[in-house]
């Protein structure tokens, strides 16, 4: 794995919430705190102890800046990470790294940019006990023609190797029992 000017296992050792939100950032300065805020209330809500892990890949705008100013606001369930930009994938990687050194039992993964909404949460929490992993499903996307060939393509090459019908494998809105995830990474090169 790349060297970063954190340790991946000081991170995950400050995180003892039985959920530990993984949320890979870049670039999101226009509505990272409204996403912040509407998952903190959701869980709080809910009564779920949770600590997110916001995931800053180099963002050029403000994002950092905001991000600093809520984990001062939410010390105890906002970490800040900022990393030099290695792209989406590889910062999930990171993310589920910290994950699985932590004490958390579920991780969920999901996205900065609001197209993961918290008011289907509550369904994941009550099917928890049912599965090792529950995948959201996008029924609309905001992206463009490449990005849903892309995923396409993703849904194809996954649904063969795996024998059954993954609908959207790609998908940023994932919880994730930490054992499961902690066995599916050995599979997955850190790079």
């Amino acid at each position: 794995m790349a060297r970063f000017s954190f340790n991946l296992q000081e991170i995950g050792d400050r995180l003892t919430a039985p959920l530990v939100i993984v949320m890979p950032i870049y670039n999101e300065e226009a509505n990272i705190a409204e996403v912040i805020t509407r998952w903190s209330e959701c869980l709080t809500a809910l009564a779920v102890p949770f600590q997110l892990v916001a995931l800053d890949d180099g963002s050029r705008d403000r994002t950092h800046e905001i991000l600093l100013r809520l984990e001062a606001e939410r010390p105890k369930v906002l970490c800040v990470v900022r990393k030099p930009n290695s792209g989406h994938g590889m910062t999930c990687r990171i993310g589920y790294d910290i994950a699985v050194n932590s004490k958390a039992e579920w991780v969920l993964q999901i996205d900065s940019d609001g197209q993961c909404d918290p008011k289907h949460f509550p369904d994941f929490l009550r099917r928890r006990e049912q599965c090792d992993c529950i995948f959201g499903l996008r029924t609309s996307r905001g992206d463009g023609a490449a990005r849903i060939a892309t995923s396409a393509i993703c849904r194809f090459a996954s649904s063969l190797v795996c024998g059954q019908d993954l609908k959207d494998p790609n998908v940023p809105y994932r919880l994730i029992r930490r054992d499961a995830l902690e066995k599916a990474l050995r599979y997955i090169p850190p790079n």
